[in-house]
């Protein structure tokens, strides 16, 4: 489970990339507890431009969305987090099937205030 400790938490990750691509990060709900209710799956893309140095990434509950633009309202019902070059999902692509570079190295995913 990766829920934080206050419900205005945003989760960071620390992200480095040697080409610019689209990182795509899928937010399970109810992967683990299927008793609070049916799975669902939320997205978010990221965009990296190309970069040396590690980039931090600011990531709110609202900005993971359904293909039928769902926004998740808590981070309560979320289990399962995957990092991934593309979603492909009732023929809609998210993200590209050609990564550019190397893989994306993540150096630390963690929970943030609001004010941080």
């Amino acid at each position: 489970m990766i829920t934080p400790r206050q419900a205005n938490q945003r989760l960071r990750l620390d992200v480095q990339v040697e080409k610019a691509n689209e990182l795509i990060i899928l937010l399970t709900e109810n992967f683990f507890r299927s008793y609070w209710g049916r799975q669902k799956e939320f997205t978010a893309v990221v965009r990296l431009k190309e970069m040396q140095q590690v980039r931090t990434v600011i990531l709110r509950a609202e900005d993971f969305t359904t293909a039928d633009e769902e926004r998740v309202s808590s981070w309560d019902h979320a289990d399962l987090l995957s990092f991934r070059a593309y979603v492909e999902k009732d023929g809609r692509v998210l993200g590209s099937k050609h990564w550019n570079g190397k893989q994306p190295v993540l150096n630390g995913l963690g929970w943030v205030g609001e004010n941080e």
